[in-house]
């Protein structure tokens, strides 16, 4: 019996049945495998939370809400092929966000359409501890590729979950 973890859901026990041979030379037979599998917990889909342009927003706690969790991207338009590109991706800009042992920046990700370029985890404390408030920062120097990038932010709060800032778009010219 072994505990694992098998698509998506957190398994207690898996019970594993074979009959393991194999075609090669001299050995011959069939392979077959049985699982049972007990589930402690379905882990669902985070829900997604993206920013909306907080100049729309009436209410003052909204828009600290809103801007304190969004990640936004900061980078020129322009990139090289094959050199290092700076790309910083700072959540919130006008509201800080806490730093509290149980409610702070857990991650920021940095991707490439849907592919994950790069990604900076932080434990509590790091912008200050509890009591604190700032606003999570990173600078990543990503190799681009192709003609352009589709560049998105995510942000993960230990609190209030995931959130999606929006995309922008680098046009890359090719290398010299």
């Amino acid at each position: 019996m072994v505990g694992c973890r098998v698509m998506g859901m957190e398994v207690a026990e898996m019970r594993v049945k074979a009959d393991l041979t194999c075609n090669s030379g001299r050995i011959s037979g069939k392979m077959a495998a049985s699982f049972n599998c007990i589930t402690n917990r379905r882990k669902n889909m985070p829900t997604i939370n993206r920013y909306i342009d907080i100049s729309t927003v009436e209410r003052e706690t909204k828009k600290d809400y809103i801007d304190r969790h969004s990640p936004f991207i900061q980078c020129d338009a322009r990139a090289k092929a094959g050199t290092k590109f700076p790309v910083t991706v700072r959540v919130g800009t006008e509201y800080s966000h806490p730093d509290d042992a149980e409610h702070y920046i857990k991650s920021i990700q940095l991707y490439d359409g849907q592919t994950l370029l790069a990604e900076a985890n932080f434990p509590s404390g790091t912008l200050g501890g509890t009591g604190q408030k700032s606003q999570a920062e990173v600078t990543f120097h990503v190799v681009p590729g192709g003609t352009r990038m589709r560049l998105t932010a995510l942000a993960y709060c230990t609190k209030h979950g995931l959130w999606e800032g929006d995309p922008t778009e680098v046009t890359v010219e090719a290398a010299a």
